[in-house]
């Protein structure tokens, strides 16, 4: 399966997911007036009923939404896993128009492949430090990076990995985790600036 592949369906179902997502912010904007007219029109007893149904059917559609989401994201994952494999060591200075922390970037730090944010020739590898935080983000032309292995364990399954003490359940919270297996071909944060609050791919 090709990055543009990956790409492209990633794109249309987020796309899918945002606008079941505004229809749900229109929902209480349809389910409130209703109730007023069924009040107008029927009375009490028929406002309490509609009010119920449509409360209920709000908490069913969310629900049923973020189970959606949450299939959609673990494809995804999954995609790009046995897309992106490769663990890199930096040789040169990065070439992408955008880069995260690019003063961090050091010649023979290790880097994880990861998604493209343009089409373009280059690869897009980010850092990771020890507890799976990303330290940059960039992409190089092949000349400025060297392959080095296939990744051992892919840093999109956090979600799955064990930890000592909570389980992160959104990215918000992976500042506050403390993953039990540290993460191979990590970068050293030391003499660097290290976003304070880490966060997964």
């Amino acid at each position: 399966m090709s990055a543009v592949t990956i790409a492209k369906g990633a794109s249309s179902a987020e796309r899918a997911i945002g606008f079941w997502f505004v229809l749900l912010l229109l929902y209480p904007s349809v389910g409130i007036p209703a109730i007023y007219i069924i009040d107008a029109h029927f009375g009490a007893g028929p406002r309490v009923t509609g009010g119920v149904i449509i409360l209920v059917g709000f908490f069913s559609y969310l629900r049923w939404l973020y189970r959606w989401a949450d299939r959609i994201s673990a494809k995804r994952r999954t995609e790009i896993r046995e897309t992106y494999r490769g663990i890199y060591r930096v040789k040169g200075a990065p070439s992408s128009q955008w880069s995260w922390l690019k003063e961090n970037i050091q010649v023979g730090d290790y880097a994880w492949e990861r998604p493209p944010w343009r089409r373009d020739d280059l690869i897009y590898l980010h850092g990771l430090q020890e507890q799976w935080g990303v330290v940059w983000m960039a992409g190089f032309r092949p000349e400025d990076v060297e392959y080095v292995t296939t990744k051992p364990v892919s840093e999109y399954d956090w979600r799955d990995f064990d930890f000592d003490g909570p389980k992160p359940r959104a990215p918000y919270q992976w500042g506050m985790a403390k993953a039990k297996s540290l993460c191979p071909f990590a970068v050293s944060t030391e003499n660097r600036r290290v976003f304070k609050w880490r966060f997964p791919v």
